[in-house]
């Protein structure tokens, strides 16, 4: 049987026992000097195991280990290993991104039944403005529960989640005192503001501890209340009773994610007896501020169908969102998958090329290719969706065309505002989308007052608006995904 010691020593068979005690150093000592760069690395490994100048001249005929090695190293053949593959960091299992993508879709369809009921312009103003700062909290807090993770600060980790949690509940009671008698929104409306944030927060603890599973589980019965609100399943079923439910299930997740936040640490204890303040560095606060910044202003851009829908006349209510924005929602979960394979061909590819032309040539290919198929294939559900609503009876008009495709391609500007903030790239994430958020708006202001919003006019500009992020996007994101300082 054969072995080998940390510096490649091979045992002797008994039959070459009596062979040249040279040549039999050199099996011994094979891998060494096969391996070895110069001859110095072969004089400093056989100084290691014992072999010294003595030894060299009594033994093997030489003045000194160095010159032993000398001779090693002109006599045996090099034979450099092939470098082993390097690991990707952004492998993840299959199943984890469809768990992620159906996680991004579902509760959209909880929010829909929500919305529904809302009376005034006020009470749409105030939901909003929450969703917008509820998704972009939870991007925050993505960010710092996965870096804390990431250095092993799992103790510090898990009181950010779950502190982060209790803040958000807590936060509630400030929204219900706005909600007081004359206050300027509905007590209903300050309420599922509150769930709303709750949720997002609670959820996110969950895709942070990767338990999509347990996230799935607990939303299930809320998606099937939602659903059969909107297929007219529950018509006979008070209003109240179907909030309650879906109330329930918010509940019920951030009680899950308060169990699932206190489990022993994931991965041994590494560094993980730090305080929470002592953990978090400036690098990761910062990290954080790019990240919740981006969210205000992407959660700003895909929020115009459900202004024109419940603040402006003439338009159908809520229910009609929904199909508009089932491109992008659909779209969110491969989004997720396309972004893990760009960077990890990215890593992967730095290893596998020498030449940083060669570099920027297959990555603007690859990422060239992935959003052209992305794009086509969030056209391609759009246009399902219109065919399908206008088959089913609801006859879109041209507005809600123009919206359903709006939203598709906003879907390809939220893979390639992944892309950027994977990167590093969130100043650029946030003048791109904040200039796109600003001129739509005030097309919003100035367009909208021509016919009321909603209007084909007021549609077309604002698919103008996401064209034209999208291509400022994508040359970006061409110039800094080639960059191989990027990817390291």
């Amino acid at each position: 049987m054969r072995g080998t010691t940390s510096l490649g020593r091979q045992p002797v068979d008994d039959e070459i026992a009596g062979a040249d005690p040279v040549a039999l150093l050199a099996r011994q000592y094979d891998e060494l000097c096969s391996l070895a760069a110069d001859r110095f690395e072969i004089a400093a490994g056989l100084e290691a195991e014992g072999v010294n100048d003595q030894q060299a001249r009594r033994t093997f005929g030489f003045a000194s280990v160095f010159e032993l090695a000398e001779h090693l190293f002109e006599t045996v053949p090099r034979r450099p290993s092939e470098p082993e593959a390097p690991e990707n960091p952004w492998h993840r299992p299959v199943g984890r991104h469809l768990a992620r993508g159906l996680l991004y879709v579902l509760p959209g369809l909880v929010y829909v039944v929500a919305v529904l009921g809302l009376g005034t312009r006020a009470d749409a103003r105030v939901l909003l403005g929450a969703t917008a700062v509820s998704v972009a909290l939870s991007q925050a807090l993505s960010v710092l529960g996965h870096a804390l993770h990431g250095r092993g600060e799992h103790l510090a980790a898990r009181r950010l989640l779950r502190g982060a949690v209790l803040a958000g509940v807590g936060g509630g009671g400030a929204l219900l005192l706005a909600a007081r008698p004359g206050a300027v929104t509905a007590p209903g409306t300050a309420v599922l503001a509150w769930l709303q944030l709750v949720y997002l927060l609670a959820a996110t603890v969950l895709l942070v501890l990767d338990d999509e599973h347990v996230l799935l589980a607990v939303l299930a019965p809320g998606v099937l209340v939602a659903l059969g609100a909107l297929t007219g399943a529950l018509d006979d079923v008070p209003s109240r009773l179907v909030r309650a439910a879906l109330g329930g299930c918010v509940l019920a997740t951030v009680v899950v994610a308060l169990v699932r936040a206190g489990r022993p640490a994931r991965g041994g204890a590494g560094r993980s007896g730090q305080r929470l303040g002592t953990a978090l560095g400036g690098g990761e606060l910062r990290l954080a501020c790019g990240h919740l910044l981006a969210g205000l202003t992407t959660v700003g851009l895909a929020s115009f169908a459900v202004v024109d829908a419940v603040t402006g006349p003439g338009r159908a209510q809520g229910v009609s969102v929904w199909p508009a924005m089932l491109p992008l929602l659909a779209g969110l979960g491969p989004a997720d998958w396309l972004l893990h394979r760009l960077r990890g061909f990215g890593v992967l590819l730095q290893h596998q090329v020498t030449s940083a032309e060669t570099f920027r040539t297959r990555t603007r290919s690859r990422l060239t290719a992935v959003v052209a198929a992305f794009a086509a294939a969030e056209t391609a559900v759009a246009g399902v969706v219109v065919v399908v609503s206008a088959a089913a009876g609801g006859r879109p008009g041209p507005a809600e065309v123009l919206d359903t495709y709006a939203y598709a391609l906003l879907g390809v500007c939220f893979l390639l505002v992944t892309v950027l903030l994977s990167l590093g790239l969130h100043q650029v994430v946030l003048v791109c989308t904040g200039t796109a958020l600003v001129v739509d708006a005030v097309l919003r202001w100035t367009v909208g007052t021509t016919g009321g919003p909603g209007t084909l006019l007021l549609a077309s500009a604002h698919l103008a608006v996401i064209v034209g992020l999208l291509m400022a996007l994508l040359l970006v994101s061409l110039t800094e995904y080639s960059s191989v300082a990027r990817h390291r």
